[in-house]
């Protein structure tokens, strides 16, 4: 994989190229239907270790729409193989994505701010850990978890 820099600083893993396309998940699901600002004009995608998704604080006074879908580790994968900017602060949880999707997933912990229509892929545990608590890499595969695809778009209404 190749890795370059965002605006942020943060790594991206592959090459970014936008989520448009007629890729059957784009076809499927509507959280992955083609935007304006989706097809290679630097929307990024990110990989969060959280279902919730953070959005730039400027966007929320006009407001914004999250869509949000759960989806399968394929589903994951194919977004994720578009290019990437990982936002997984621990290095187990990092290493269990890097297994379960069968792509390099970086330790990246970084702040993200989602600008319109910048998608995440968010890996959510079940289950709330204690305070403080960090997974091992065996405890880690122990927890149910679920995918979620969230992506950012205008508010309408």
């Amino acid at each position: 994989m190749t890795e370059s820099m965002t605006e942020s600083n943060a790594p991206v893993v592959g090459a970014v190229s936008g989520v448009g396309g007629a890729s059957p998940a784009n076809e499927s699901s509507p959280a992955l239907k083609t935007s304006p600002g989706m097809t290679g004009t630097g929307k990024r995608i990110y990989l969060l270790s959280t279902g919730y998704v953070p959005v730039r604080e400027e966007l929320l006074e006009n407001g914004v729409k999250l869509i949000q879908k759960k989806i399968t580790v394929d589903e994951a994968r194919q977004i994720l193989s578009q290019g990437f900017t990982s936002a997984v602060g621990h290095e187990s949880t990092a290493n269990f994505l890097t297994r379960l999707l069968g792509i390099d997933v970086p330790v990246n912990r970084i702040q993200v701010s989602l600008s319109l229509g910048d998608i995440a892929v968010g890996f959510v545990l079940k289950t709330r850990l204690p305070e403080g608590k960090v997974l091992t890499d065996e405890e880690i595969a122990q927890v149910p978890f679920y995918l979620v695809l969230t992506q950012v778009s205008a508010f309408e209404g």
